[in-house]
């Protein structure tokens, strides 16, 4: 039998990866509607065309594992960044979400990932203060 370990490291086909990066994308977007269910309004009703969407999609599409995601977004919170955190803003809480995936996932994020999770979280930023201003 197998280590878990060499298992991890098994190379992942294509179908693999796109059911990987589904099960990722469905599970951060679950996160967010659990923190704020307010979130759903950044999601259309065709959810495939919206921005954020997209975004979280691009940005699970470089994983080659979920072990150790699920346990990084348990500590993220984005409800409230200048209430919970402080006045920290939203692009600061995707650094320190990504600091803790990095931290947990069994491979590194490459420079690519990295930069299309801050993305996320960028658009993050961009929808709440698009709806504090309506």
């Amino acid at each position: 039998m197998m280590e878990r370990t060499a298992i991890n490291n098994l190379p992942l086909n294509y179908v693999q990866m796109i059911a990987l990066a589904e099960i990722a994308e469905e599970m951060f977007t679950r996160r967010l509607l659990e923190l704020d269910p307010r979130w759903q309004e950044a999601f259309t009703d065709t959810c495939a065309a919206s921005p954020l969407s997209q975004a979280i999609r691009e940005a699970v599409a470089g994983f080659t594992c979920l072990s150790g995601y699920a346990e990084a977004l348990e500590v993220l919170d984005i409800r409230q960044p200048s209430a919970a955190h402080s006045g920290l803003d939203y692009e600061t809480l995707g650094a320190i979400f990504l600091a803790r995936l990095e931290r947990k996932l069994c491979a590194p994020l490459d420079s690519r990932t990295r930069e299309k999770w801050q993305t996320v979280f960028h658009l993050l930023a961009e929808t709440r203060r698009q709806a504090s201003a309506a």
